[in-house]
């Protein structure tokens, strides 16, 4: 298993359209988001894999070891955000959340 320090080095968000993924177990800081516009994508986990189809949306957490692999001529659409992306939204998501709150 390696660090993929390539994604959390570059700091930004990261788009990208790929039709060949099979890559070994890694993890990293950012999440990941995959939509599967085409065929099928395999994503393997330590305890168990999940397979997603065409329409479906796959996740993973940061620093979660996961290898991803893509069947039948797949067209994955990544996107990875850094989790310092994240942080300003959990700061200030009690705030929103107690404006709407019943009192």
């Amino acid at each position: 298993m390696r660090y993929d320090s390539t994604t959390d080095e570059n700091g930004s968000i990261i788009t990208m359209s790929q039709s060949k993924l099979q890559d070994d177990f890694h993890f990293h800081q950012c999440i990941e988001f995959n939509y599967i516009e085409e065929g099928k994508m395999t994503v393997r986990f330590f305890d168990h894999t999940e397979v997603f189809e065409k329409g479906e949306i796959s996740f993973v957490s940061s620093f979660v070891p996961h290898s991803v692999i893509t069947v039948d001529k797949a067209i994955v659409r990544n996107l990875i955000i850094p989790v310092a992306w994240c942080i300003p939204f959990y700061e200030h998501s009690n705030d929103f959340a107690s404006a709407f709150s019943m009192k």
